[in-house]
Order: C-alpha cells, then sequence, then structure tokens
C-alpha cells in the first residue's frame, strides 16, 4: 500500500511539473488585462502552492538537505523577500519567492528518476516553442508584433531564454545511439534555427558561451579552469563587439539606461530603493539626465524603460550592495564546487549571461528551471546537516501554503474584475466608473491599474479625480505616458503653470516625443507668450521624427501653419 501512495505521488510530481512547464510557457488569458505575463505567473504561483501542499500532506518524512550552496541561496532570497515586506507598494508578487522556496524543496527531495523524466519534459517544452516559432516564422500561426519570433510569449527575449534554459539538456544526451539521443539531436537543431530566426542577440551570445563551456569539460579537459574561464570571456567578449553593430541603436539605448541605473545606485548603495521601485524611480534619473545633456546625440533614442535590461543593475538599484553580495556568495559557491559539467550547471550559466542584457527573470518558466537546478546542485554538493521536518512542521507549512493560495484567489478576481471593467468602459459609461470606483477601494497594489482608472477618468472628464489617482500612480510606476496624463489633467482646468511644469518633465523622459512640445506650444499660445510660443514651434519643426505617425504629421502641419500666418504677420 505504502508503495502505490509513493508511486502516485511519484506520477503526480511528473504530471504537475509537465503542467507547470506548459502552463508558463504557452498560457493566455483575455480574462486580464495583461494576457501574457500574468496568467503564466498565476499558473507557477498556484501550481506550486497546490504541489507543496500536496507534497507536505503525502510525505510521511521529509528531509531538508543542507549544503553551503543551499544555506547561502537561500539566506539570499530571504533577504530579497524580508527587504520586499517593507516595500511602499506591497503586492501579490511578495509570493514569488516563497513559491521559489517551495519547488526548490520540492525539488530537493526528487530522485534521479525524477530528474530524468523533468529533463525530457523541459525538452519537450523547449522543442514545442522552438516548432511554434517556426511555423510563427512561416506566417503558419499569428505574430501580433513586429518580431519575426515571439513563440507563445510577449517579445523573443521570453522565446530565447526559453529556448536558452533548455537546450543543455539536449546536449549531454547527443552521444546516446537509442532514441531519446536522436531525439535530443533533432531537438537541439531546431531550437538553434529557430533562436537564430529570432534574432535574439542575447539568446544567440549564450548559446555560444554554453558551447564553449560544454567544448572545455567535454574536449579540452587538459586546459586548466581559469584559462578555460578567460578565454570563455575573451571569446565571449568578441562576439558580444559583433553583436553590437547588429541592432546598434537598441545597444546604445542600453548603455544609456545602465548609466542612469548606476546613478540611481549611487543613491541608495547600501540596501538600494526597494522591491518594484525601479518602475517608480527610473524615469526621474532619465530626465534629469537629459536636463542636463540637452545636446546628447542619442537623445532620440529614450524611451519609456521599466527594466534596465540587466538583472544585476536591477538587484543594485533596488537591494543594494547587501543583496548583491548576498548573490556573489551564492555564484562563487556555485562556480568552484563543481567538478564536472551537467546540464543544470549550463543552464544557470546561460540563464545568467542572459541575464546581463535582458529580463530572464521576469518569466516564470525561468524561475522554475533555476529552482531545479539549484535542486539539483544542491543535492550533489558536500552536506552540512540535515534538517527533519516534524508532522506539526509540515502541517504549519501546508496551511501557510493555503493562506497563500487564499491571497492568490483574492488577486486573480481583482484582475478579472478590472478586465470586466475595461470591457464596460467601452460601452456603459456610468457602471464603467462604479465598478472602477470599487476596485479603487479594494486596490490589489498593482500600479497599472491606477494608471488605467486615472486615464479613465480623464477620458471622460473627471480631471481632478483622475489627477488623484495618476499622482498616486507616480508613487509606485512613474513614466512618460503618467506625466502627459497628469499634465493633460492640469491643462483642462487651465492650471497652465502646473500644466507646464508635468509637459516639460515629459518632454525630458523621452525627448523624441512631439506631444509634450506641442502642448507647451498651446500653452503659450493661450497665455500670449509669442516669445516662448516661437521658440517651442521652431524646435517642434527642426526636430527629427522618430517613427512616422499621422499624430506627429499633423502637429509639424498645424504649428507649420500657425508660424507662418501668425508670427509673420506680427514680424511684419
Amino acid at each position: 500500500m505504502k508503495s502505490k501512495v509513493n508511486s502516485a505521488v511519484k506520477y503526480l510530481n511528473w504530471i504537475l511539473f509537465a503542467i507547470i512547464g506548459i502552463a508558463t510557457t504557452c498560457l493566455q488569458s483575455n480574462l486580464f488585462t495583461d494576457t501574457h505575463i500574468l496568467p503564466q505567473w498565476y499558473a507557477f504561483a498556484g501550481i506550486s502552492l497546490v504541489w507543496s501542499v500536496i507534497y507536505f500532506l503525502k510525505r510521511k518524512s521529509i528531509e531538508i538537505k543542507l549544503s553551503l550552496f543551499s544555506l547561502a541561496l537561500t539566506a539570499f532570497l530571504l533577504y530579497v523577500f524580508a527587504h520586499s515586506l517593507f516595500a511602499e507598494n506591497l503586492n501579490i508578487n511578495i509570493l514569488t519567492i516563497p513559491c521559489l522556496i517551495l519547488l526548490f524543496i520540492i525539488f530537493q527531495s526528487s530522485e534521479d528518476k525524477d530528474f530524468e523524466v523533468f529533463r525530457k519534459i523541459i525538452v519537450g517544452v523547449a522543442l514545442i516553442q522552438a516548432v511554434y516559432g517556426l511555423l510563427q516564422y512561416a506566417h503558419v500561426f499569428p505574430n501580433h508584433t513586429s518580431f519575426p519570433i515571439v513563440g507563445t510569449f510577449d517579445n523573443p527575449a521570453g522565446f530565447a531564454v526559453c529556448i536558452v534554459a533548455s537546450l543543455p539538456f539536449c546536449l549531454l544526451s547527443l552521444n546516446i545511439k537509442k532514441l531519446w539521443g536522436i531525439l535530443c539531436t533533432v531537438s537541439a537543431v531546431v531550437m538553434l534555427i529557430a533562436l537564430v530566426l529570432s534574432e535574439s542577440r542575447a539568446g544567440i551570445l549564450c548559446v555560444i558561451i554554453i558551447l564553449l563551456v560544454y567544448g572545455y569539460f567535454k574536449l579540452v579537459k587538459s586546459i586548466s579552469r581559469t584559462k578555460a574561464i578567460l578565454g570563455v570571456i575573451l571569446v565571449a567578449g568578441v562576439a558580444l563587439l559583433l553583436s553590437f553593430g547588429f541592432k546598434q541603436d537598441s545597444a546604445i539605448g542600453r548603455l544609456l539606461i545602465w548609466n542612469n541605473t548606476i546613478e540611481m545606485f549611487k543613491d541608495a548603495p547600501l540596501l538600494g530603493y526597494g522591491a518594484n521601485t525601479f518602475q517608480a524611480d527610473y524615469m526621474t534619473y532619465q530626465a534629469n539626465f537629459f536636463e542636463e545633456n540637452p545636446a546628447h546625440p542619442h537623445s532620440d533614442l529614450a524611451d519609456n524603460v521599466i527594466h534596465p535590461f540587466n538583472e544585476y543593475l536591477l538587484l543594485l538599484s533596488e537591494h543594494g550592495i547587501v543583496g548583491a553580495l548576498l548573490l556573489l556568495s551564492v555564484l562563487v559557491i556555485l562556480i568552484w564546487k563543481q567538478k564536472q559539467v551537467t546540464p543544470f550547471l549550463l543552464t544557470l550559466i546561460g540563464i545568467g549571461c542572459f541575464a546581463l542584457f535582458s529580463y530572464p527573470l521576469k518569466y516564470t518558466y525561468v524561475l522554475i528551471i533555476v529552482a531545479l537546478c539549484c535542486a539539483y546542485i544542491a543535492r550533489e554538493m558536500n552536506l552540512l546537516s540535515v534538517f527533519r521536518l516534524s508532522k506539526a512542521g509540515r502541517f504549519i507549512a501546508a496551511g501557510l501554503s493555503i493562506v497563500m493560495i487564499y491571497f492568490l484567489c483574492v488577486d486573480i478576481s481583482f484582475e478579472y474584475r478590472w478586465r470586466r471593467a475595461v470591457s464596460e468602459s467601452m460601452h456603459t459609461m456610468n457602471h464603467a466608473l462604479g465598478s472602477y470606483a470599487k476596485l479603487y477601494e479594494t486596490w490589489n497594489g498593482n500600479p497599472l491599474f491606477l494608471y488605467n482608472y486615472g486615464a479613465y477618468l480623464n477620458q471622460q472628464k473627471h480631471y481632478d479625480e483622475s489627477n488623484t489617482v495618476l499622482q498616486k500612480c507616480e508613487r509606485y510606476f512613474n513614466d512618460y505616458d503618467v506625466q502627459l496624463s497628469i499634465a493633460n489633467n492640469y491643462f483642462y482646468t487651465h492650471d497652465w503653470v502646473a500644466a507646464e511644469s508635468r509637459y516639460k518633465y515629459a518632454a525630458l523622459m523621452c525627448p523624441n516625443r512631439f506631444v509634450p512640445l506641442y502642448q507647451l506650444f498651446n500653452i503659450y499660445l493661450d497665455n500670449n507668450d509669442i516669445d516662448a510660443a516661437r521658440k517651442i514651434g521652431s524646435q517642434i519643426l527642426a526636430k527629427p521624427v522618430k517613427i512616422e505617425s499621422t499624430t506627429v504629421s499633423r502637429i509639424k502641419s498645424e504649428v507649420s501653419k500657425i508660424m507662418d500666418s501668425r508670427f509673420s504677420e506680427r514680424d511684419k
């Protein structure tokens, strides 16, 4: 009977891993305003918590193996979690860390056979993505973006990191002559073709690094580890320089973002600004930079930024030197304690390199893979101690998981009702206003709801109420669009001084935009400030156009007519 229960639990683990892998890569839903990232995060959190409840209640004994690596990793995660608890904007994303820890515990207690099955599921999930991407490239499946391939993700970064995180599980099976080896070879080829066609520079660079590390361990073991690391860095550096010439504007734009993020770090070096603060504070730094450098040659590349395209810089800006040192201790132990190459190590190397140029941790599939790889590596290291969880401890852990499931359901309900309010706003104005007001009273901490609500109030000409909501929004999420909406509210209530200040602020955030300058032009005309209007008008007409649009063409045409008629007559 006991063996049957254990066998059932084992099969359930495989099924749950397959479900969470497919759900966090393929799930999309129109039930929420965010149709991609949010449903996948809900799947990650929901399945992780349900899995943990089953794990703690079904297992008769649970041993948590403690190694130097697992202790360092736990210290890092607990610091980030504790620091996040004191964030001004505490929302459901706080559950990410507990879910990661729970998955780590579950994976660490898995057997070799389980990891073998997990590896095959990972390859299968990535192959599905690669095939879907290739069919998308061939226009068989829809692609609602301007990128050649995005898979089932919102942009190529999610697709590319999915391939990068999965490819190592194919590499180490290439020399197997059985059916599995053949499938891995075919899968690896399909993944590489799809990755190249996606034009993801970060993804291609990370695959090169993975292949170099794999080649060192498998083919040239006579080279010392230090020389091998230096060689990998050298080749990766050359590849990075070559990739810099491809989509050069994008690369220069990221350098600008990194520079401003470092300035953020300098102002709060020890502990950082706190969790979720980058999206609230970064654009202020970008505006300050362009205020101090108005003639910067690459100002036309600036845009709204909610991530620094570097997970390590994000960690520094939000969690400071303390968070960075704790992560560094994890990485040092990981690198120097490894004696052989495994797909789990190669995967962490690939994701770690990808994190230098993008935002892989935004995608919950990557978080699952990271937890799995860390658990495998931790169980292979020398143990310092073994902690046995008592029956009471198991029930407490299961109970806490159930409590987190409750909060998750509350958040899902909020996001679903918000989506319904958005639908109502397109048909019944009064009903939608009431729905938004009720949601505002029970706000779940998602700052994008505040922006959406404030923008809708502006649309319905409730300008003062709109600014109340938007000024709350800018404490947690602040960008060009938020400032432009606030400025428009002041404009329509004829608060010219406040409107002028906000339009200038928005223009500094994204110097390539025309709307703030056009609105300043109108303010100066309405207040008969001809010299200021002439100056802004000349700036608009001389301003290069980054992306052609009917709005920009209309603005330039109207300003040109006014400049030619009103100002030329005045000069005469």
